[in-house]
């Protein structure tokens, strides 16, 4: 449960980062890296995510891979390094430095790579196995949210995960837990017969697919032409969020420049047997296999093991 709860709050900690500014990168005032408690066995039972309070961000029993990931926005497929690159997970504390925005925190991750695994890295476009996201034949089912409401002082009370600040906190409840975001927008996950089910005020189509490719095997392309923000509510059956932990405990996968198989293989069709599947199918989306050029991050070197704290 706790496992599935911290998976959840990672996907919509990360849906409310808006992406890098361009200003000059900024690191943790002060930061520990230390290997994951039970290692591999952390997938097991332990509490697996990113959390943020807007003063510290707390990363557990993640892997490099996801790391990079995470600092850098982009599925893990889309890292390209050694083949240990999964093997070994880690837990973080990072302090945010004062008048910092949460909204740095994937800059943050990088100097902190950087500056503890000495990586080095570069962005390339390779063509790759993907899922497209496209409307169906009776297209889309989706609801437009509401408008915002401005209460006293001008504050609206669903200003929706756009972005705007990226301060995230979590209120545990009974079966599960609220995500408010630095917007004041509020979005809900909770267990609910067997599956996480979370909702979105307002959402657009490319925070949808921030969120669900995390439960894929290949990285998801917007092809639908959607440009404005509904109420959405993404059902992830236990089985696929299992699928996900497994996969996130598999070795990465190496340089392209060598040959060999790829992660994934544009044959193999979409999963239409999973709960994302159907989700999508309930919103009037489908998901088609494809190859598409995609910007991976290309590991030219990280350490296995960081510097010391």
């Amino acid at each position: 449960m706790r496992t599935v709860l911290s998976l959840a709050a990672m996907s919509l900690a990360m849906l409310a980062q808006p992406r890098n500014s361009g200003d000059a990168p900024v690191s943790f005032e002060v930061a520990t890296v230390k290997p994951a408690k039970g290692g591999q066995q952390a997938l097991n039972g332990a509490q697996i995510g990113m959390s943020s309070d807007g003063a510290r961000v707390s990363v557990t029993g993640a892997s490099l891979a996801e790391l990079v990931g995470y600092a850098y926005g982009v599925h893990p497929n889309q890292v390209q390094g050694p083949p240990w690159l999964s093997a070994g997970r880690f837990d973080i504390v990072g302090k945010i430095p004062d008048g910092v925005h949460g909204d740095k925190v994937s800059e943050m991750l990088q100097s902190l790579l950087i500056e503890r695994f000495k990586m080095t890295a570069r962005r390339e476009t390779i063509e790759t196995p993907i899922y497209a996201l496209v409307l169906a034949n009776d297209g889309p089912k989706l609801k437009a949210s509401i408008p915002p409401t401005v209460g006293p002082g001008g504050n609206s009370n669903n200003a929706g995960l756009d972005g705007t600040q990226a301060t995230v906190h979590a209120q545990p409840i009974f079966n599960g837990a609220t995500i408010t975001d630095g917007s004041g927008a509020t979005s809900k996950m909770s267990i609910e017969d067997g599956h996480m089910i979370m909702t979105f005020p307002k959402a657009t189509i490319a925070e949808l697919v921030n969120v669900v490719w995390r439960f894929l095997d290949r990285p998801i392309v917007d092809f639908t032409g959607l440009s404005g923000s509904y109420e959405m509510r993404i059902d992830i059956s236990m089985q696929d969020m299992m699928a996900r932990m497994r996969r996130g405990s598999q070795t990465a996968p190496q340089d392209p420049t060598i040959s060999g198989p790829r992660p994934t293989d544009i044959d193999v069709p979409p999963p239409v047997n999973s709960s994302i599947f159907s989700t999508l199918q309930k919103m009037g989306l489908h998901l088609e296999a494809r190859k598409a050029p995609l910007e991976f991050v290309v590991l030219e070197h990280i350490d296995k093991v960081p510097t010391e704290n």
